[in-house]
């Protein structure tokens, strides 16, 4: 084993003068993949390959589905989860929580502009049924003032 400066730690000439030469004509350098027992080629910058970064990733997600269950039933993961909520609710669903979607001024424009637009779909012409269909905002309402959010152009 040696050490060079280019390549870190190689095992000998042999292996030294293939990387150069490689190097030269521009041919990527790939290793195995470092899941166990797996022979697949990969890029330099990756670990997995993508069948065995895939097993991981969904490994990983149910564990922390898995944890987030077991932490909502301790009080600490209940105070957490309610403050995580609260804290969502307060800036990023503020526009669905102050009951704007639900007043009766805002079902009637909902209803007129569904009746107007022929139960059709704005972004791809599908036809919908009447409780299938959601009216809703091009400009965020946040953006409007009081009497813009009842504009129904």
């Amino acid at each position: 084993m040696r050490r060079d400066k280019d390549y870190g730690l190689v095992s000998g000439d042999d292996e030294l003068r293939i990387l150069r030469r490689l190097d030269r004509e521009n041919v990527m350098r790939m290793h195995r993949c470092a899941e166990v027992r797996c022979t697949e080629l990969i890029p330099l910058k990756y670990d997995y390959c993508q069948k065995h970064y895939e097993a991981r990733m969904q490994r990983f997600n149910k564990e922390r589905i898995k944890s987030q269950e077991l932490s909502a039933k301790t009080l600490r993961g209940q105070q957490q989860l309610r403050e995580a909520t609260q804290d969502y609710d307060n800036t990023k669903r503020q526009e669905l929580h102050d009951g704007f979607y639900q007043s009766k001024p805002w079902t009637k424009i909902a209803e007129y502009v569904k009746q107007r637009d022929g139960y059709l779909d704005g972004v791809d012409g599908r036809a919908w049924d009447k409780g299938q269909l959601i009216v809703d905002h091009l400009i965020p309402r946040r953006l409007l003032d009081q009497q813009a959010q009842y504009d129904t152009s």
